[in-house]
């Protein structure tokens, strides 16, 4: 395998940002030849950067030209035929990502909490984005609502924003409606900070060995907690976790589905969101889901007994033995219609 030309190069996402950047070489061998590549950006100030890095794995190319220019007028909307196909495009953190920034263009990622509660930027955010939307075809957008364990508004504790007072996803929508665009909220949640007030979330692996205490997260065959990226790594099995999840759905869904334009919910689940089963580069979702909730919902709803009791380090490696052998088709089909049910939930 060559690994310089056959993974994604860094910093590449599915999300257009506001500011413009171009990264050569990576994933493609260069041609030794000269090639021209046309972007389009929406700066969201006049102090907008615009910059080339040379190189990623393997030699980069060398840039011998930039022109930038500037459309009069804004650019045209791609009128689209009638059709009942949606064309949507993602941005998580529309302000973040500087669509917005006209606002106060020195603001960066650690005033965002402040750069958020702007009107002044959410409106030009927007702006920008329905002009981007329409010039590229799209007839409806993902956004985010609540995105890792902050944005929506909320006085719940289930959201790093409390300020009522600046809602950008309903300027958008009022915005997104006038221009025929359609809208799903994206909802990616991670942990909630309410959590953190459990008695569950600060409970020892030596106290879920000892079966004296249960705790939020995912245990592996060797009885540890696998908390990862910002406390991520939460079990949706256990009745707690799944509440705030559900409570922030129930909230966001009474903010918003009176919005005419709102479809439905964008929901991302796994890896680090809830619902689904962790991962990351250490381990893999089958090294993980042995904890007492999990076992008692599986042996609740499939009737199968493991017989490995709730006490003792040693129940956790056996329960991997045994649904990751006699009962390996029975546990992954579980897995799977209990993760479906949770999310049709």
């Amino acid at each position: 395998n060559d690994y310089a030309h056959n993974v994604m190069p860094g910093g590449c996402t599915a999300w257009p940002v506001a500011t413009g950047s171009v990264r050569t070489g990576g994933i493609l061998p260069t041609s030794g030849g000269l090639k021209t590549m046309r972007t389009v950006f929406f700066p969201g100030s006049s102090n907008a950067t615009y910059s080339v890095e040379n190189g990623r794995n393997g030699p980069g190319a060398a840039v011998t030209r930039i022109r930038v220019y500037r459309v009069k007028g804004g650019l045209p909307a791609l009128r689209l035929p009638k059709t009942e196909r949606t064309y949507a495009n993602h941005c998580e953190r529309p302000l973040f990502h500087q669509w917005g920034t006209q606002f106060n263009p020195r603001l960066s990622d650690y005033a965002r909490g402040d750069f958020e509660r702007s009107w002044a930027a959410a409106y030009a955010a927007a702006a920008n984005r329905v002009r981007y939307l329409r010039y590229a075809g799209h007839n409806a957008a993902v956004e985010g609502v609540y995105m890792y364990r902050e944005l929506f508004p909320t006085e719940s504790g289930e959201s790093l924003n409390t300020d009522r007072s600046f809602n950008f996803f309903w300027l958008a929508a009022r915005l997104y409606a006038r221009n025929g665009i359609r809208l799903f909220p994206c909802f990616e949640y991670l942990r909630a900070p309410q959590l953190a007030l459990s008695p569950r979330s600060g409970v020892s692996n030596r106290e879920i060995a000892a079966g004296t205490a249960r705790g939020l997260y995912h245990v592996d065959a060797t009885g540890r907690q696998r908390a990862s990226y910002m406390n991520s790594g939460l079990n949706f099995q256990v009745p707690e976790v799944w509440a705030s999840v559900t409570n922030l759905v129930r909230e966001i869904y009474l903010r918003y589905n009176a919005l005419p334009n709102v479809e439905g919910l964008f929901a991302v689940s796994g890896m680090w969101w809830l619902p689904g089963y962790p991962y990351t580069g250490k381990y893999d979702v089958d090294d993980v889901g042995f904890d007492d909730d999990s076992i008692e919902a599986f042996e609740r709803e499939t009737g199968i007994r493991l017989g490995t009791g709730t006490t003792g380090a040693v129940r956790f490696s056996r329960r991997k033995e045994l649904l990751h052998g006699k009962y390996s088709r029975e546990w992954h089909a579980w897995r799977s219609e209990n993760l479906k049910r949770h999310l049709e939930e």
